[in-house]
C-alpha cells in the first residue's frame, strides 16, 4: 500500500449493517477521566453504537470523589451509566452491586480494562448466561504494564482473570501490536484489531489563548496524565538540549493530572534542567480549557514509552496540531504518510528531532497538522468504528469461531 493509499483507506471496509438492533452492555473498570484515554475511547464508541440504534447500557465501578463522578457521568448522554461501589483492597476488590446489573437480556457484553472488579463480574456473567464476551485489554497485557505492579497482576490472574480472558469470546487489539502482546501471552481466543476512533466535533469560534501560553513563545504541547511511562522526564532532559533558536522561540506546556507523585518529580526536573522561564506543568484541562489549550498549540508530543492507541494523539488532529511521537505510540502508518514526526525516547536523540523538528517554517508544521487531520478522518472515525465492532458482536451471536462462522475480515483466528 502506498502512503497516499494508506492516508485514504477507511478503517476496515464499510459493513453494511441491516440487522436488528442489539442489546449490548458496555463495562469499564472507571467511568471517569481517572482512566485517561480509556475514558474517551470508550465513551465515544459507546455513544456512536447508541446513535446507530442499538441498545446500549454502560457499567463501571464508581471512582472515589463523588464530585468528579456526577461531572463525568454526565458526559456520557445521551447514555445513563450505572457506577456500582467498590468493595476490598486495590486489585483484590469486587463490585457486587455490577453482577447484579448483568442479565441475560444482552447479547454481547464488552468489558474495557482488565485487573478491576469489572471482570469478576463479567465472568460470572458469561457463566451464568452462557452469552458472548469481548474483552478489550486496552494495552494492559503489554509487555511494560504487565511489568508494572507484577505480583497483584500475578495474584489476579491466578484468582480470575485468566479465566476470564480464556472464556472470552473474542479479545479487542487496537493495533497488531497489541494482538501480538496478547498472543504472547498464551491466550488463543479470536482477536478483532480495531483502532480507536474520534468522533468530529461541532465546528466553534476560535477560544481565546489560555493565560499560561506565554504570548511570545510558541508552544509544544503535552495532554494527559502524568505517569513515568509518558516519557516527560527524558523529554525535560531533552528540553535542556535544544538548539539556542528554537530554545528561544518555544516553551513548553505539560498539562494534566498527576498520578503517583509524579509532578513533584517533574517539578523538581524543571529546576534541576534549569527551565523555570522554558517549561511549566499547566494542571489537568478538560473540556472548553483542554479544547483552548490545543486550539493555540503549535505543536504536540507524546513521548510515551508505552501506549495502546492513544486519543489524545487522535484530538491533537482533531486540531490539526503537529504531532510528534515516539514509535511506542504503535501508529506507524502516522509517520508513513507525514502526519506526524518520530521521536526517540532517549533525550539526546530526543532533543536532535524536536530541534530540526520545531525550525521548520509555520506552513511546513502546519502541513504536518492537516496531514494528521485528514489522516483522523479517513482511518479513526468514530462511527466506522462502531460499524466495525458491531461486525464483531453480529458474528459471536451468530455463533462465532465455535459453529466456524466465518470472521469478518478484522479478526484473527488462530
Amino acid at each position: 500500500m502506498t502512503s497516499a493509499d494508506t492516508l485514504t483507506a477507511p478503517l476496515a471496509p464499510p459493513f453494511p449493517d441491516d440487522g436488528p438492533p442489539l442489546t449490548l452492555a458496555v463495562v469499564t473498570g472507571s467511568l471517569t477521566r481517572r482512566a485517561g484515554g480509556l475514558f474517551h475511547s470508550v465513551r465515544g464508541t459507546a455513544r456512536a453504537l447508541a446513535s446507530a440504534g442499538h441498545r446500549i447500557t454502560v457499567l463501571g465501578v464508581a471512582d472515589p470523589s463523588p464530585a468528579e463522578m456526577a461531572e463525568d457521568l454526565a458526559a456520557w448522554a445521551p447514555l445513563m451509566p450505572a457506577a456500582a461501589p467498590r468493595r476490598g483492597p486495590a486489585g483484590l476488590a469486587y463490585a457486587p452491586a455490577l453482577a447484579r446489573h448483568l442479565d441475560a437480556r444482552f447479547d454481547v457484553v464488552h468489558q474495557h480494562g482488565l485487573w478491576q472488579p469489572h471482570s469478576r463480574a463479567v465472568a460470572q456473567w458469561r457463566k451464568r448466561t452462557g452469552g458472548g464476551v469481548v474483552i478489550s485489554p486496552r494495552g494492559m497485557l503489554d509487555p511494560p504494564a504487565l511489568a508494572r505492579s507484577p505480583l497483584k497482576k500475578r495474584l489476579a490472574r491466578l484468582l480470575y482473570e485468566d479465566d476470564n480472558l480464556a472464556g472470552a469470546d473474542c479479545l479487542h487489539a487496537l493495533n497488531e501490536a497489541e494482538a501480538e502482546a496478547i498472543r504472547r501471552v498464551g491466550l488463543t481466543a479470536p482477536i478483532a484489531v480495531i483502532a480507536n476512533g474520534l468522533a468530529p466535533e461541532t465546528p466553534a469560534p476560535l477560544p481565546p489563548r489560555p493565560a499560561g501560553f506565554p504570548p511570545e513563545r510558541r508552544i509544544l504541547l503535552f495532554l494527559g496524565r502524568l505517569h513515568p511511562k509518558k516519557g516527560l522526564l527524558p523529554l525535560l532532559a531533552a528540553w535542556a538540549r535544544l538548539g539556542a533558536d528554537v530554545a528561544a522561540t518555544w516553551h513548553l506546556v505539560i498539562a494534566g493530572w498527576d498520578e503517583a507523585g509524579h509532578a513533584t518529580e517533574l517539578r523538581e526536573a524543571i529546576t534541576a534542567h534549569g527551565l523555570a522561564g522554558r517549561a511549566h506543568l499547566a494542571g489537568p484541562l478538560h473540556g472548553g480549557e483542554k479544547r483552548a489549550a490545543l486550539a493555540h498549540a503549535d505543536a504536540f508530543v507524546l513521548p510515551s514509552t508505552s501506549e495502546g492507541l492513544p486519543m489524545a494523539v487522535l484530538e491533537a488532529w482533531a486540531a490539526a496540531c503537529p504531532v510528534l511521537m515516539t514509535a511506542a505510540c504503535h501508529m506507524p502508518h502516522a509517520f508513513a504518510v507525514g502526519a506526524a514526526v518520530e521521536i526517540a525516547p532517549d533525550p539526546a536523540r530526543m532533543a536532535a528531532v524536536l530541534t530540526q523538528t520545531l525550525a521548520l517554517p509555520p506552513t511546513r508544521l502546519a502541513a504536518i497538522g492537516e496531514r494528521g487531520r485528514a489522516l483522523l478522518r479517513a482511518r479513526h472515525d468514530a462511527d466506522a468504528v462502531a460499524r466495525a465492532h458491531v461486525a464483531v458482536y453480529r458474528w459471536i451471536v451468530a455463533g462465532g469461531s465455535t459453529r466456524g462462522v466465518a470472521p469478518p475480515p478484522m479478526v484473527r483466528v488462530g
